[in-house]
């Protein structure tokens, strides 16, 4: 039978790792894809007129006469490469016409997994968009124009949407993935910019 200091350890520590960012950094540890599961979620609502690429699928043609050159100088064709990478979902789009599309590992197209840095491209996107209807002037703007929480904090007023979307805020930041305290831990295990723990 566990002793009573034991069990209030236990209890301490499982609350700490869903309540405190660093308790949540290390039960979690590091991110991977299905780090969809551990984070709250807002659901869309499918379109009742989705828009729809154009299958213009040519796997074949493309699976060994393409040839991708790794980070070791290694040169494969595309295929091999998909497959010997930690890949488990590739598309090439060119303007409507979804051209080639392979999933690895068990996956499919019901699949979900967590985006990480493919979203830089769909808000890139989002902000021409904007742009382009007038919501947003320019991306030389300020970020502190359209998020004004954030005036007069950590250098913030000096940040325009280009720097954002170049990753080049000159915002101190640490990227560092090892330690719980780094900037990377707090924006991605902490619940709001201000908590400690």
């Amino acid at each position: 039978m566990r002793s009573p200091s034991l069990k209030l350890l236990t209890l301490t520590l499982l609350l700490t790792a869903t309540s405190c960012k660093i308790g949540r950094y290390f039960w979690y540890n590091f991110s991977d894809i299905t780090d969809y599961k551990i984070f709250p979620s807002r659901p869309l609502t499918k379109s009742a007129t989705p828009f729809r690429f154009i299958d213009g699928q040519n796997n074949v043609a493309y699976d060994n006469t393409v040839k991708i050159t790794d980070h070791a100088g290694v040169v494969r064709p595309m295929k091999e490469f998909l497959e010997w990478s930690p890949t488990v979902a590739f598309l090439v789009i060119r303007n409507d016409s979804l051209i080639y599309e392979s999933y690895l590992d068990k996956y499919d197209t019901s699949s979900v997994v967590a985006s990480f840095s493919m979203a830089k491209s769909y808000v890139s996107a989002m902000i021409g968009i904007a742009i382009h209807e007038g919501k947003i002037k320019s991306e030389n703007d300020s970020v502190v124009t359209y998020l004004t929480e954030l005036r007069n904090k950590s250098g913030w007023n000096k940040v325009t949407i280009h720097h954002l979307l170049q990753m080049a805020s000159g915002v101190k930041f640490s990227e560092g993935y090892s330690s719980p305290f780094s900037g990377a831990a707090s924006f991605y295990y902490g619940r709001t910019s201000q908590e400690h723990c």
